[in-house]
């Protein structure tokens, strides 16, 4: 899977299934179908909207026993700058990625 700029209803991902379009969004961070993920970077890294709205959060995908799999947090970033830096660290940028980083605010208001 390529990368892809997740826009108003996303594609969600189910646990065994990948992207399952009909799962109900949630409010977990961690979960496969969370309402606010913004841009899916690769299959196992993506971006979301902390539930506060005010931090970007890079996550990476585990699998996690029984339930399939979740997503944990890599690191946080109040700015579109800094989270560009996270992805450039861990070999995460393409220019695919930068473009579509490049649509996201440059600040989160907090």
């Amino acid at each position: 899977m390529g990368n892809q700029l997740i826009v108003s209803q996303p594609p969600r991902h189910s646990k065994t299934k990948g992207i399952d379009a009909h799962a109900n969004p949630t409010h977990c961070e961690s979960s496969p179908n969370y309402a606010a993920s913004l841009f899916l970077l690769n299959d196992k890294n993506r971006v979301v909207l902390c539930s506060m709205g005010i931090q970007y959060i890079l996550q990476r995908q585990y699998a996690d026993g029984f339930r399939g799999t979740t997503w944990k947090p890599l690191s946080h970033h109040a700015t579109r700058k800094s989270l560009e830096r996270a992805c450039e660290r861990l070999g995460l940028l393409s220019e695919i990625t930068v473009n579509g980083l490049a649509t996201m605010p440059l600040a989160l208001q907090s």
